[in-house]
C-alpha cells in the first residue's frame, strides 16, 4: 500500500523534476559504489 502511495505522486511529476532525480539516482550509484569500494579497502587492511 505504501508504494502505491509513494508512487501516486512521482507520476504526476512534470519531466523537468524527472530528470533532475535521474541525476539524483546517478549521483547516489556513484556515491554507493564509492562506499562499496571504500568498505572493501578497509576490509583489505
Amino acid at each position: 500500500m505504501g508504494y502505491h502511495l509513494g508512487l501516486r505522486p512521482v507520476l504526476l511529476v512534470p519531466t523537468p523534476v524527472l530528470l533532475l532525480n535521474s541525476t539524483v539516482a546517478q549521483d547516489y550509484l556513484k556515491i554507493n559504489t564509492f562506499l562499496t569500494t571504500a568498505r572493501e579497502s578497509l576490509g583489505l587492511r
